[in-house]
């Protein structure tokens, strides 16, 4: 069993069943880019995750690593099987903020949604 530890918490919909995947990165111009020429490798499925006071652990059965002293991203997917319905519902509430602190002006090409009212 492959553990990974994470030292900020995970994205709210990373769960039990999702797969993990990683690309190894590097810094070049202020900028971090894939250094494998995009390619993505799956670690494996996520079989358990941990919530500690300082970090944050997942579980993945048989899982393949990085290699040591290496900067990978992590991702993660649903598995197909499940979570294919989209948001379901009457009202949504979405904030988008520049995080760039020295508040530059940014622009936004596009937002969209898949939203399914849930009953009427």
């Amino acid at each position: 069993m492959a553990t990974i530890n994470f030292q900020n918490p995970l994205n709210v919909s990373c769960q039990v069943g999702d797969e993990v995947y990683y690309t190894l990165t590097s810094n070049s111009s202020g900028f971090t880019t894939s250094t494998t020429g995009n390619s993505i490798i799956l670690v494996g499925t996520i079989t358990s995750i941990t919530v500690g006071a300082t970090q944050t652990s997942i579980f993945i059965q048989n899982g393949l690593l990085p290699p040591q002293g290496s900067n990978p991203y992590f991702m993660f997917r649903k598995a197909r099987s499940h979570n294919t319905d989209g948001v379901k519902g009457y009202y949504a509430e979405t904030k988008m903020v520049n995080s760039d602190s020295k508040n530059n002006k940014v622009e936004l090409y596009a937002v969209s949604s898949e939203v399914d009212e849930s009953s009427k």
